[in-house]
């Protein structure tokens, strides 16, 4: 059986549509944008490392600076960001994107970093903005 070029382009974008209504404001192939503000007090320079499946992010980011990368999430609601922050004795953990609470609804995914707790902002629906403890 074969399929011509014609029913590939319907078939692709149904199925696009039908992503879209079952996940809200998906939208494919749009560029995501974490950023990671070092507001950690009393002022020290934030050591980070992020780790997806295919990508390892690393850097130093002095007092009041910020860390930022742009990705594609993927169609299997799998992307996921784990990163790992250290400064002076301290070493924290957390998930700054993971597709399940995140895609649809950040596409500029903004995260203070401080001593006790990490505050997300950009969300389309308001009510994730919030704080979590490590």
């Amino acid at each position: 059986m074969k399929i011509s070029s014609k029913t590939l382009v319907v078939l692709s974008i149904m199925f696009c549509y039908v992503i879209s209504l079952c996940h809200g404001s998906f939208r494919p192939f749009t560029k995501t944008v974490v950023t990671l503000t070092n507001n950690i007090s009393p002022p020290t320079v934030l050591t980070l490392n992020c780790t997806s499946k295919s990508d390892v992010l690393t850097g130093n980011v002095p007092p009041g600076q910020k860390y930022l990368w742009k990705f594609i999430a993927n169609w299997w609601l799998t992307t996921k960001f784990t990163c790992r922050f250290s400064w002076a004795n301290q070493v924290k953990w957390f998930d700054v994107y993971t597709a399940d609470r995140d895609q649809g609804n950040c596409f500029e995914c903004n995260w203070s970093i401080m001593a006790d707790r990490l505050c997300s902002s950009g969300y389309l629906d308001q009510a994730n903005n919030r704080c979590y403890q490590y």
